[in-house]
């Protein structure tokens, strides 16, 4: 078994001996890196709160668990909201859709 060393350094590494680098850590963090929703780019410790917030976030209809299929960018929910089909459903397509569904979960 021969011994670990750091590629940068040579210095003998070993699980015993490692140690974090609060340093490097947030260098790292620094980092410039891009959303993968909408390209912007930041540092890497603002990514993921913003790919939560992103406007080009997939997201999926307000009407989903009635039926609609649609999924798209956070920017253009509102707009399909207003125009899906799925609002207008009379009630009786909603429970039909709503008992398909339960029925399905069921045979899982």
């Amino acid at each position: 078994d021969e011994q670990a060393r750091c590629p940068k350094c040579r210095v003998d590494m070993s699980r015993n001996s490692c140690v974090r680098n609060l340093m490097v850590e947030q260098v790292l963090t620094e980092l410039l890196s891009e959303c993968i929703y909408c390209n912007a780019t930041m540092s890497r410790n603002r990514l993921e709160s913003h790919s939560k917030e992103c406007k080009g976030r997939p997201v999926n209809c307000t009407y989903c668990k009635v039926g609609c299929n649609w999924t798209g960018p956070s920017h253009s929910l509102h707009q399909h909201a207003d125009e899906c089909d799925f609002q207008h459903r009379p009630a009786r397509d909603i429970i039909a859709h709503i008992n398909k569904s339960d029925r399905k979960h069921d045979d899982q």
